[in-house]
């Protein structure tokens, strides 16, 4: 009878097997991070993957989160968790009382992992992954680590209790597998416990019941994702779901705004019993179903505040460096709006460097709250525009980014886009010649920010030229008169 090959010597190879056409940068740091390749015996943190292997920590968090999500769908993973559950649960007997060493020991022997020092890891690799949610490390003040199994029901409830805290709905499909090989009866028994505590409710979805679950209306109410769809309709005023869920996705993901089922009936069912939002009918838009906030939330972010009150009056829109000025005005950092424009779900570009609300088709803009404060509209002259960036290499192997001097308390330009692949997700410490580091340069979706504070300095007037010189090899960015540094032809 042929042995099984060491769990962890499989999820090495899987690991291994799912990077292979990644790119190197983010195949090493994942692999870094995650504790496997080659010679790897533990993962790595985040900033020490991110220094060795140039990035960000958020770039090597999704990378980290992608090789997850990845391994997640290999069934030798599926396999691996079988195996160590089942030693778990019939081979090292009375877990509660030993410690993890020696449960390590006993995995080795049994040919679990290939040894003792690997064992640990696999459990929290599995962890990440998905599987053996019913396995914890418990830490003792006296003797240390311990192994403790729960009971399963409990473990399954507090699972997907976790799952459903951001609010959303949820299919059975969705919700991790609490152990290898888990059935969605086990799932759905769970929801139902949920749903007798008053925690969750199942959605009444017409063909599909018992399939979506989420929080109890009282308890969601409060959730990040249904505060942020108040905290949207307050701002635009009613909007059919089709428009919501265009709005939605401008958040790209990021918290609160994960992505929402593009099922009608789905949504219908979730939002409809929410205290404070109302679902109904429009005659203007063929009976398609629209959402509004009653009455109008007003407890917004600062972000959010300033944009409603300067955008509301202003059908045709702001430009950038109106809304930058504004923000000025208010207290508030120029970068946070400068961001919030790229994402927020409110705002929508309607013609170039022009953004306002987002209205709905078939109702009057809302207007800013009366005891709120107008911001009043700045217009600047118009001025001539600035060259297009431009990019080269120094003979010292540097990427040089010439750009012009943007305007603004927070400024920004754009990346060529022949190299913005190289420089996305880099944070890279910026310096003036000669001095030490005092900021950051930032480099997301082609946009490049952080210079603003060391840019002031030169006192520049609108149009001048400067280069940026990024070492990607060292990490690190110099800033200067692009009349002072020219690469050689």
């Amino acid at each position: 009878m042929q042995t099984a090959d060491p769990v962890d010597v499989v999820l090495e190879d899987v690991a291994l097997g799912v990077t292979e056409d990644w790119p190197s940068g983010w195949r090493r740091a994942a692999l870094a991070v995650a504790g496997w390749g080659p010679s790897a015996t533990s993962g790595v943190s985040l900033a020490s993957a991110a220094a060795a292997f140039g990035g960000s920590r958020e770039t090597v968090r999704r990378a980290r989160d992608r090789l997850s999500a990845a391994m997640r769908k290999d069934v030798r993973v599926e396999e691996c968790a079988s195996r160590v559950q089942h030693f778990l649960e019939h081979e090292a007997a009375n877990l509660t009382d030993l410690s993890v060493e020696l449960v390590s020991a006993r995995a080795a022997a049994a040919g679990v992992v290939s040894s003792p020092d690997r064992f640990d890891h696999v459990i929290r690799t599995l962890h990440a992954v998905g599987y053996l949610a019913l396995v914890n490390l418990a830490t003792d003040a006296h003797t240390g680590r311990r192994w403790v199994v729960t009971d399963a029901p409990a473990a399954t409830r507090t699972v997907i209790a976790a799952q459903l805290a951001d609010g959303r709905p949820h299919t059975l499909l969705e919700l991790p597998p609490m152990i290898a090989g888990s059935a969605q009866s086990q799932i759905q028994a769970g929801g139902d416990e949920l749903v007798a505590q008053g925690v969750a409710r199942w959605l009444d979805v017409p063909g599909h019941p018992l399939t979506w679950l989420t929080l109890a209306s009282e308890v969601a109410f409060e959730s990040q994702s249904v505060r942020a769809v108040r905290r949207l309709l307050t701002m635009t005023g009613p909007l059919p779901w089709v428009d919501l869920l265009a709005a939605w996705s401008r958040g790209q993901g990021r918290p609160p705004h994960r992505p929402l089922p593009a099922d009608v009936a789905v949504l219908t069912a979730w939002l409809a019993p929410m205290p404070g939002l109302r679902v109904r009918s429009s005659k203007e838009l063929d009976g398609q179903p629209v959402v509004e906030a009653v009455p109008p939330d007003v407890d917004m972010d600062r972000t959010s505040a300033l944009l409603h009150r300067a955008l509301a009056s202003e059908p045709a829109g702001l430009s950038r460096v109106e809304l930058l000025e504004a923000a000025t005005n208010a207290g508030l950092r120029g970068s946070s709006v400068a961001a919030a424009l790229t994402y927020h779900p409110a705002v929508t570009n309607v013609s170039r460097a022009r953004w306002a609300l987002r209205t709905s088709p078939d109702q009057p803009r809302f207007a800013a709250p009366a005891d709120e404060p107008q911001t009043p509209s700045v217009r600047r002259p118009a001025r001539a525009r600035g060259r297009p960036t431009t990019y080269t290499w120094s003979a010292m192997g540097e990427l040089l980014l010439e750009f012009s001097a943007p305007s603004g308390p927070s400024p920004v330009f754009a990346v060529p886009s022949a190299v913005a692949s190289i420089l996305e997700g880099r944070e890279l410490p910026l310096a003036i010649p000669g001095k030490p580091a005092t900021g950051t340069l930032a480099v997301r979706n082609a946009r490049a920010w952080g210079f603003g504070s060391l840019l002031a300095t030169f006192a520049p007037s609108p149009g001048d030229r400067f280069d940026l010189a990024c070492d990607l090899v060292a990490g690190t960015a110099t800033l200067g008169p692009a009349h002072a540094r020219k690469a050689p032809r």
